[in-house]
């Protein structure tokens, strides 16, 4: 949380350190390097959800509704099993109203080609981490000097890092001027 509040605090205190490593000439400026890696985000891939995601939840809620109204109908006059199978559609009906508010604000956000909503960590995205293995996560990028291998740049994203590296290393040139 300290981090999302304070990203510009965060970012001149960490431009100075650097000015003051190269001032004390611990950074060469000459061979930098870069790399990322994917940060375990708090919110589960159940709690992560897209528009597909969520039509498939609600195409399952409904067979179920279906489903409980065939057996409230055979159980007529079975006054115990026909709660039971009213409180099972009340559940249902909140399920349903959960992830329609949830399919209403996938819609409403164009910020990508397919949106994603977090319930636990709004930020996070539910990304391909290696090969066919998938975590929620942020990607962490930095750029590193050769000459003591101090940090010279940073970037937390929640996308995938595919052409991220030419902009850190960049980036990490204009910071050095150089």
């Amino acid at each position: 949380r300290f981090r999302k509040e304070n990203p510009k605090a965060i970012r001149k205190v960490f431009r100075q350190s650097v000015a003051i490593a190269r001032n004390f000439n611990l950074i060469g400026g000459t061979l930098i390097a870069g790399d990322s890696t994917k940060l375990r985000a708090q919110n589960s891939k159940k709690n992560n959800y897209n528009k597909k995601k969520i039509q498939r939840h609600l195409e399952y809620i409904d067979k179920k509704l279906e489903e409980h109204n065939q057996q409230l109908a055979k159980a007529d006059g079975d006054q115990k099993k026909t709660e039971e199978i009213k409180e099972q559609i009340k559940g249902r009906k909140q399920q349903q109203t959960k992830y329609r508010a949830i399919q209403k604000q996938l819609d409403e956000d164009t910020s990508s080609e397919n949106p994603q909503r977090s319930t636990s960590d709004p930020d996070c995205r539910h990304q391909i981490v290696r090969g066919t293995v998938t975590e929620v996560c942020y990607t962490a990028q930095t750029t590193v000097d050769a000459k003591h291998k101090l940090l010279i740049d940073y970037k937390l994203t929640n996308q995938n890092d595919k052409k991220a590296m030419g902009f850190m290393l960049r980036r990490a040139k204009s910071i050095l001027r150089s």
